[in-house]
């Protein structure tokens, strides 16, 4: 298919559409040498034709056999039928001739015309005079046309690849220049972070002394503390103890003046009993049965003060006892109390760090 060429194409189609057109008639010249090698077959084959056969070609075309395979001649009515086969054949095939010059004439007007098409296209498209020797100049003005695009390109591709050879160097600088940025960066990030974790640690290392000091001003606080409860509990004690030695001798001394009593009154009695027994029995029995009273009366509170000192020292036991718990149950919770407040005070410093 031709290409319609206009004033508006560019190079490049305008240079394809020659190409298509040198094919085009490159295509036409080969289909003309063929027309025409075709048609000087047919001649030759009709010059053979309109020579006088041979007897043994006439033969041949009757019976269908090659000129080597004839037989003999031998009867006149033989020949004649002979002639009569050839005339019909060689009929046949003029008319077979015919045709095919026929066919190969309209074949050869077809491509002359298109050729004369393909001329007149040519001068229409280029406002060339289709002469002697175009094609050629067309061929040379076009390998003309295309060494200096090659040129033109090759410049072209050479100066691309001197841009991209240069763009390549320039960003090889730059990438080294960023690596070197990269390297530098990772160099300060590695310091900034020797510093931070050295202050970190630092840090670390700060409070967890700030925590021992304040964890050993506080165990001296509740120590000093829990001195000083264990030092109260302890004059409490000795108090109390005193107290009870005090009272112990008081009850050793009420005992001891129950057995006097006792011995005074087991005395008085036998007096009584050994001077007045036979006198005054009755008065004596009365005496003794008030003074026997009196003793049990006396003996009764002395059991009685000896039953509340009893008591008492019971009671003073379990005091003692129960001040031994609080005492223990104090320093527990002094003990709790003084983890409490170091956990308080390290989850404090926590939450400040």
């Amino acid at each position: 298919m031709t290409i319609q060429i206009s004033s508006s194409n560019t190079k490049k189609e305008i240079l394809e559409a020659f190409d298509e057109l040198e094919k085009e008639n490159q295509l036409l010249k080969t289909k003309l040498q063929a027309a025409e090698k075709q048609v000087q077959k047919l001649q030759t084959e009709l010059k053979q034709a309109q020579q006088p056969p041979t007897a043994e070609a006439l033969a041949a075309l009757s019976e269908g056999q090659r000129p080597d395979d004839l037989p003999p001649v031998e009867h006149l009515d033989q020949v004649i039928f002979t002639f009569q086969m050839i005339e019909k054949g060689l009929s046949k095939a003029i008319s077979e001739v015919s045709e095919k010059l026929q066919t190969q004439a309209k074949i050869f007007a077809n491509l002359n015309q298109q050729m004369d098409e393909k001329k007149q296209s040519l001068a229409d498209i280029y406002g060339l005079a289709v002469e002697e020797g175009l094609l050629d100049q067309l061929i040379q003005e076009y390998q003309e046309t295309q060494t200096s695009f090659q040129i033109e390109q090759q410049a072209q591709e050479d100066a691309w690849q001197k841009m991209m050879q240069e763009k390549k160097q320039a960003w090889e600088r730059e990438e080294k220049e960023h690596q070197r940025t990269i390297k530098e960066r990772d160099a300060q990030a590695a310091k900034e972070r020797i510093r931070e974790q050295e202050a970190y640690t630092y840090q670390i290392k700060q409070s967890q002394a700030q925590q021992e000091e304040t964890f050993a001003l506080q165990k001296k606080k509740n120590q000093q503390m829990l001195d000083g409860m264990v030092a109260t509990k302890t004059q409490e004690w000795e108090t109390r103890e005193k107290e009870l030695r005090e009272q112990e001798k008081e009850w050793e001394l009420y005992l001891k003046q129950y057995e006097a009593q006792e011995r005074k009154r087991e005395a008085t009695l036998k007096k009584a009993t050994d001077e007045g027994q036979a006198q005054a029995q009755k008065e004596a029995q009365i005496k003794a049965d008030l003074l026997k009273r009196e003793v049990q009366s006396q003996t009764q509170v002395y059991e009685m003060q000896i039953k509340a000192r009893e008591e008492t020292l019971q009671q003073l036991n379990q005091q003692a006892e129960y001040l031994a718990k609080q005492t223990e149950a104090a320093w527990q919770q002094a003990q709790t109390l003084a983890l409490r407040a170091l956990e308080g005070s390290s989850y404090q410093e926590n939450i400040r760090i």
